[in-house]
């Protein structure tokens, strides 16, 4: 590649991206959720989420080694 066009080709690229950040908007958390509204005294909590039923194929966990260390 020629210097000039190297030049000219670094130039170019180096301006886009200066474009390109100046045009991005700035960053914006999202908008949270309105909060849930305070429990009322007699009522009963919620009760949590069943648990996921396994994953098939996914491996099962051991059970944890039982008996004296020396013995394994």
């Amino acid at each position: 590649m020629r210097p000039a066009l190297r030049v000219a080709s670094g130039a170019l690229a180096t301006t886009a991206l200066l474009l390109t950040a100046v045009a991005t908007p700035a960053y914006e958390p999202p908008a949270r959720p309105p909060a849930a509204a305070p429990a009322l005294a007699g009522a009963p909590a919620a009760a949590p989420p069943p648990p996921l039923p396994p994953t098939p194929g996914a491996p099962r966990r051991r059970a944890p080694r039982r008996g004296r260390s020396w013995a394994r």
